[in-house]
């Protein structure tokens, strides 16, 4: 075997993986699952399945367990992807001031992250948008609301957003105003 000049061996041997290791890796997976599972149930319980792909999903709205799909859950609106992955502190710290300045000034909170300008990162990759579930529930809701009241934008509370100035003289001069 090759050493290096302190001789410990140049390559690594693999070490047999104890019954602890085995348990807490087996730990990760089930809760990685359990998590994708959760938050599938939560968007198909707040956007609904997806009618066109119903019998692909599970009956908690995951496809995950469709590995040529290359996502975990599927609902109305959203192909989505559960992550249990370390995740960088300072996100964690910028998040953590907005939601608190989000509660303080009785506003929404949000966290645009942008992807690095490097050459490894395709340029058309877009931005992060971060937003509570609350938030995202609410929105969902309104979505929902939109969409069975046939995309008519002056139903309840919903507004367009930017809206498309042609159209909206059009519709204005439609209507007489």
């Amino acid at each position: 075997m090759l050493r290096d000049p302190f001789g410990n061996p140049l390559v690594k041997q693999e070490s047999k993986s104890t019954d602890e290791q085995k348990k807490s890796k087996r730990a990760l997976l089930r809760r990685s699952k359990d998590a994708e599972r959760e938050f599938a149930r939560w968007l198909t319980d707040k956007d609904g399945f997806d009618p066109k792909y119903r019998n692909l999903t599970s009956s908690t709205g995951r496809i995950g367990q469709i590995t040529g799909i290359q996502a975990d859950i599927l609902s109305i609106h959203y192909i989505g992807e559960a992550k249990n992955e370390k995740f960088p502190l300072k996100w964690l710290r910028y998040w953590h001031k907005i939601v608190s300045k989000g509660a303080e000034w009785k506003k929404d909170s949000i966290l645009m992250i942008l992807p690095p300008n490097r050459g490894e990162v395709d340029s058309r990759l877009p931005a992060l948008h971060i937003i509570t579930p609350e938030r995202h529930a609410e929105l969902l809701r309104k979505e929902k609301y939109y969409d069975e009241h046939d995309g008519d934008a002056e139903a309840k509370f919903i507004q367009p957003i930017n809206p498309n100035p042609v159209t909206k003289i059009a519709k204005e001069l439609k209507n007489g105003k």
